[in-house]
């Protein structure tokens, strides 16, 4: 639970830094039909660090030395989706990371 509760502390604590060393130099995340780079990426998780986001109900399905896998809930309007990240580990850091949205 090492790599989940990092990045669940990181994202709903702060400070944004902890979130970036945690994310590889090669990342890449896959959403749906869209990719961005890591430094996409960390511009957008970087206004939900210093916003006042918050993980919803995060569960940890999988971690390993290669991964880690977790749900949690959005609600956007009347919509509750759960969300499922898998993250890809390289040096210890999200490499790759995909994420699927299920209407709940």
């Amino acid at each position: 639970m090492e790599k989940f509760n990092l990045m669940v502390d990181a994202m709903d604590n702060g400070p944004f830094e902890k979130m970036d060393a945690f994310v590889h130099e090669d990342f890449m995340f896959f959403k749906e039909y869209t990719v961005q780079n890591r430094e996409e990426w960390l511009e957008d998780i970087k206004e939900l660090i210093e916003g006042d986001w918050k993980f919803n109900q995060p569960q940890l399905l999988i971690e390993n030395e290669d991964m880690v896998a977790l749900n949690h809930i959005v609600v956007e309007g009347n919509s509750s989706y759960r969300v499922t990240a898998v993250h890809f580990l390289k040096d210890g850091q999200t490499w790759r990371l995909a994420t699927h949205r299920t209407c709940i």
